[in-house]
């Protein structure tokens, strides 16, 4: 069968990374239909454990569940959440409760989104690619604050995060922590950030630098962010998660109440499946496209 994998940003490798591994493993005809984007540039190395493959696209089109080309949707987080059903795409959800917030937000699709099967996250895919154990010195690791809303630049925001920087910094020189600061350019972190601790970039999507970061670290620090769920695939993480202005982002359609799942639900709740197999239940719905 022949199979084009949808990559039109670098991030997206985050998602489809193990789908792409799924789909080889069985044999299948894959191709890759990379897209430049200026936001989020290619890195060297970042498509080099596939550099065999071809560059066109042919075959059924896996791609991102907000991609309305794409025959097989694959969901980042909750980003479908703000879109209606995309006509003739089989999308996979990460639970239940994804789905049913889904179909709430857009009760004239219900039906056809009830139908959608659940894949789990292939996010969780990555951990396949780890080593086991704890590997390097136990961490404290810290995601920085998005600073893009304007209610997170104000003064009192600002000030606030510095000190959940500098308390978090100084407990991890307390426990005898090695302090790492994980960010991305997008982010706009404040100067005195590399003060507190290394400050470590995306550097790899798949497995992601977040997930090798947070196999051997004790505790996490977040900031209102997805973070929060890639730290809680480690079970033994103590997760600090600061509450920050969502700012218009409150204002879209299951957004602030996705983020209170995500902190408090149990894991299973709203991922189905952390099983390392989401790949493969991607390439399952896309073997079964017409």
């Amino acid at each position: 069968m022949t199979l084009t994998v949808l990559l039109r940003s670098r991030s997206a490798l985050k998602v489809l990374g193990s789908v792409i591994d799924a789909a080889l493993a069985r044999g299948h005809d894959v191709g890759l239909e990379v897209e430049a984007n200026a936001k989020e540039p290619w890195q060297p190395g970042d498509l080099d454990r596939w550099r065999t493959l071809r560059r066109y696209r042919a075959g059924v089109a896996i791609g991102l569940a907000t991609y309305l080309d794409a025959d097989v949707g694959v969901p980042f987080w909750w980003d479908n959440l703000l879109l209606p059903s995309i006509p003739g795409q089989v999308t996979g959800y990460l639970s239940a409760w994804h789905r049913d917030m889904h179909a709430r937000n857009f009760p004239m699709d219900r039906r056809v989104i009830q139908q959608q099967p659940i894949i789990g996250w292939t996010m969780a895919d990555h951990r396949a690619l780890l080593p086991p154990g704890l590997p390097g010195p136990p961490t404290a690791l810290l995601f920085t604050m998005k600073r893009l809303d304007p209610a997170r630049r104000r003064l009192v925001a600002r000030l606030r995060y510095f000190h959940a920087v500098r308390d978090a910094a100084t407990y991890a020189r307390l426990k005898d922590l090695a302090f790492t600061i994980k960010t991305r350019p997008k982010h706009r972190d404040p100067w005195w950030l590399g003060h507190f601790g290394r400050v470590v970039g995306e550097t790899c999507m798949y497995p992601s630098t977040s997930l090798q970061l947070l196999q051997h670290t004790w505790e996490a620090t977040t900031f209102t962010s997805g973070a929060v769920l890639e730290a809680r695939l480690f079970p033994w993480i103590k997760l600090v998660d600061h509450r920050v202005p969502l700012g218009r982002l409150a204002t879209l359609p299951g957004v602030a109440a996705s983020y209170d799942h995500m902190r408090h639900d149990p894991l299973d709740r709203i991922i189905t499946y952390t099983d390392c197999r989401a790949g493969e239940r991607v390439v399952d719905l896309a073997e079964g496209v017409q």
